[in-house]
């Protein structure tokens, strides 16, 4: 019996605390008498239903601006604006049919989002269709700049076109005039590397090998990968894929050994360190996989905190810390998409009041033709909203907003970083070094910052491949005086050595390029023979009084 009473006594207690932390536990508000919402369309990861961290980030700055507006007493129609959300699957009829059953079931005046470009793409006419704005914090592709096609689309974040040109002035300052480019074969990579290549010719750089990574197979659709790059011309990778798959290609770089010190790879995608730390090789060891990757360069959107609005992110990081603390990385660890989604939702609710402000029955402002279906529901106020938003002019978190009627690009406030993959305390870390902006070009993030390139090098390398510190095997026959054996006494032993000119030579080259030799003497084989051996991959080079003849032509 007092067994009972101490299991009964248990799980009353046990269930008063669940009651007291359910109790403790804060949720994001949600104003459920206001029919005025804003939508936000965040990514999950490719293939399944998990949010990414990307996602869950500018997700957590989306409500952040909506709690934000509300604190601050901004309301429409004395309506408070209120906000939905659903998670984009990459799969573009989904996410048409999702948005328009939540329009056609909801008072939606605006569109945060898409995250990619193909979706943008998509979306932006049916936005155009029914009269409200789409603002993207993530999708670049350069034609979606053009504000005569798509007169409804914004996007906080710049266009890959400032990319590319960033990406030409970092060539002209390193003195590099070429490069291989592995891109993902969809809009965002199709339309990029066509904007790359179109920049890259009117400054002579050129590409001497472009590399498709397939999205459907997630990998290299060449099969002779590692051949392309250890043939080309220029040791430059420069890797325009989104962050997901940049993952999977540095895993199969480390698994081919095609990474440092053979070749400097320049990412354009952020990933995380703890990605990175967890990239390994089958075949070695964790420490020999980081010093792979040690000295790779990443570039990416930068945000300038001397030129933005201060408090703003201070209160908007303020309120997600006190509704979603757990996912609220520090101040230090916010991805710049995060901040870009929380000027779009910004910018929007900045437009919406200005709108309404503008009308002295303020139930005006707010109003759509035939409400009961998205495609035939149309913003009547669409036209005032857009001219609202091209002309407002403001500091958000990411800089200056500032938009015109020619394109959906902002017209200034974004900049570059360009940061230096190093091992610390055996561990990868990314260090800025470089920054950019289009009045500045490239300049020192402080006056200590160095690139460590890859070998651990401090000396800006070529673009031409390196053979320092690469095995090299070469063939050699005996012929006088070119190549001979001779017998040396070496500590009471006699030693078998070859002199004569071509091992001479093979020692000046060592000395001035660093390969490391590994020499083979052949006998009982034609040259013929020998050449094919090399043609096979047996050997990477055979040294010998050759001659050209029609046949090894």
């Amino acid at each position: 019996m007092l067994f009972l009473l101490n299991i009964s006594y248990l799980l009353i207690n046990l269930i008063l605390i669940q009651f007291l932390i359910k109790s403790i536990k804060t949720e994001w508000p949600l104003i459920n008498s206001s029919s005025i919402k804003i939508l936000g369309l965040f990514p999950n990861q490719l293939n399944n239903s998990t949010p990414t961290t990307l996602s869950i980030q500018c997700e957590a700055m989306f409500k952040s601006a909506i709690i934000l507006s509300q604190q601050n007493n901004i309301k429409l129609q004395q309506e408070f604006i209120n906000y939905e959300i659903f998670s984009t699957d990459n799969n573009l009829i989904n996410i048409l049919s999702n948005t328009c059953q939540i329009i056609s079931s909801s008072n939606i005046i605006g569109i945060i989002g898409p995250a990619y470009s193909k979706e943008s793409h998509f979306l932006a006419p049916f936005a155009e269709k029914i009269g409200l704005p789409i603002i993207s914090y993530s999708s670049t592709d350069p034609k979606l700049s053009n504000h005569q096609i798509y007169p409804s689309f914004y996007r906080t974040i710049s266009s890959d076109n400032l990319f590319a040109l960033a990406i030409v002035q970092l060539f002209l300052k390193f003195n590099w005039k070429s490069c291989n480019i592995i891109y993902q074969n969809d809009q965002y990579g199709i339309n990029g590397i066509n904007e790359i290549n179109k920049i890259f010719n009117n400054y002579n750089i050129t590409i001497i090998n472009k590399i498709l990574f397939d999205v459907l197979t997630e990998s290299i659709e060449n099969n002779n990968f590692k051949n392309i790059l250890l043939t080309s011309s220029s040791r430059i990778v420069l890797l325009w894929t989104n962050r997901n798959y940049t993952n999977l290609i540095l895993q199969n770089a480390i698994d081919l050994d095609i990474l440092s010190p053979q070749f400097i790879w320049l990412l354009t995608s952020n990933i995380s360190l703890t990605s990175l730390n967890n990239l390994t090789s089958t075949s070695t060891s964790t420490s020999t996989s980081n010093n792979k990757l040690n000295g790779l360069i990443l570039i990416e959107p930068f945000i300038d905190l001397n030129n933005i609005n201060q408090t703003l992110l201070n209160q908007a990081y303020d309120i997600w810390n006190k509704y979603e603390s757990k996912t609220f990385p520090g101040i230090n660890y916010v991805d710049y998409y995060a901040l870009f989604t929380f000027d779009a939702t910004w910018l929007l609710i900045q437009s919406l009041k200005q709108l309404c402000s503008t009308y002295s029955n303020s139930s005006a402002c707010i109003q759509f033709l035939n409400n009961s279906f998205c495609f035939n529901k149309y913003f009547i106020n669409s036209n005032k909203l857009f001219d609202l938003i091209n002309n407002l002019d403001y500091f958000g978190v990411t800089g200056k907003i500032q938009f015109n009627q020619n394109q959906t690009d902002r017209i200034e406030g974004i900049n570059y970083i360009l940061k230096n993959i190093q091992i610390i305390s055996n561990h990868l870390n990314f260090l800025p070094v470089l920054i950019w902006s289009s009045t500045t070009n490239w300049t020192l993030y402080s006056p200590t910052s160095l690139i460590i390139w890859p070998g651990n090098s401090l000396i800006i390398p070529s673009e031409y491949p390196s053979l320092s510190g690469i095995n090299l095997r070469i063939a050699l026959i005996q012929t006088s005086p070119f190549t001979m054996l001779t017998q040396q006494m070496k500590e009471e032993t006699n030693e078998t050595k070859l002199i004569g000119y071509i091992p001479d030579l093979i020692d000046l080259l060592t000395n001035q390029m660093g390969f490391i030799p590994n020499l083979t003497l052949i006998t009982n084989q034609t040259f013929n023979q020998i050449i094919n051996s090399v043609s096979n991959n047996q050997f990477d080079l055979f040294i010998a009084q050759t001659t050209i003849t029609a046949k090894r032509s």
